[in-house]
């Protein structure tokens, strides 16, 4: 599966309707994508969590441009990699194959998903392993701050459907619910995260922007548990950021879970050829290569793997 053919797909359905929304021509508005990247890039390398108006549909394309792909193939990564458990070797990934010969549908929350690029990486996961003929049910829950996202979402989740979805018995379930670290709805939060069989915490921590966000969150994370004590976690970040480490092993410890597994992720093999095949046109225009070419050999992201024990 070509993760940048889904992202082209996105953006060809998606940037008409804004640069129409914005009058703009798609030429002007690829330029505002750019400087948007920009933002984002200043943002993210500054001292403390970045400030990023992801509610701007602009700076939403911009994201899905430059992140998507590579993020979607670090979650797809991070579902492969094993670790011992009771001397065998086991991974995320393997646990849900598992699951698929008990039954038909997986329970899923994202949180901080943004676009749903989780639903990416699991259904490249997915798609690679199980067998063509047995029907698969993705239930998503996607919790994020900003609700503005469900036009890039559902998008998306289109274009999956269409690269492979009904060949491969492929459906999917998704909601959202929104989260609102000083008003938390606990109630419906509670109902929601019920009999859930993952947690994906992608790139969230590095962004939460205080000790009030880092305790709301802390709080959600021991909410999920008790909803679904038989639940993994899998968080991605940054690699290298001594602070997102430390807040991830804080709340991991916070919420009693255990922690499995502790990696780093691999780049993605070929982003560079993949990218300018599939988003030539708005290479050309932007003018910058989405995210990961420029890492060279880098370690960019690290995964941390738990479960209540």
């Amino acid at each position: 599966m070509n993760l940048f053919d889904t992202v082209r797909e996105v953006l060809d359905r998606r940037a008409p309707e804004v640069a129409r929304s914005r009058g703009l021509s798609l030429e002007e508005l690829y330029r505002q994508m750019g400087n948007s990247i920009d933002v984002m890039l200043a943002e993210w390398q500054r001292e403390g969590a970045p400030s990023i108006p992801y509610h701007d549909p602009v700076f939403q394309l911009a994201y899905v441009y430059s992140h998507v792909a590579m993020n979607a193939h670090l979650l797809d990564e991070a579902l492969r990699c094993e670790f011992p458990i009771k001397g065998r070797p086991v991974s995320v990934g393997s646990a849900l194959l598992n699951l698929l010969k008990k039954t038909d549908r997986l329970r899923i929350c994202t949180f901080g998903s943004g676009p749903g690029t989780e639903l990416l990486g699991l259904s490249r996961f997915l798609g690679s392993k199980w067998l063509p003929h047995i029907p698969v049910e993705l239930d998503v829950l996607h919790m994020d701050r900003v609700d503005q996202w469900a036009p890039s979402s559902k998008a998306l989740q289109d274009s999956i459907e269409s690269q492979f979805g009904r060949k491969r018995k492929l459906a999917f379930s998704t909601s959202f619910l929104p989260w609102n670290a000083s008003k938390p709805d606990v109630a419906s939060q509670t109902r929601a995260l019920e009999e859930r069989h993952l947690f994906l915490f992608s790139y969230v921590v590095s962004e939460l922007l205080d000790q009030a966000e880092l305790d709301a969150v802390s709080g959600l994370l021991s909410q999920m548990v008790r909803a679904s004590p038989h639940a993994v976690f899998l968080i991605i970040d940054r690699f290298g950021d001594d602070r997102t480490q430390a807040n991830i092993s804080s709340l991991v410890a916070g919420a009693g879970l255990q922690p499995l597994a502790e990696d780093t992720l691999p780049n993605y093999v070929g982003f560079d050829e993949h990218a300018k095949t599939s988003l030539r046109q708005y290479v050309n225009v932007i003018g910058r290569m989405p995210r990961g070419s420029r890492f060279g050999g880098k370690k960019e992201a690290q995964f941390v793997i738990a479960q209540r024990p």
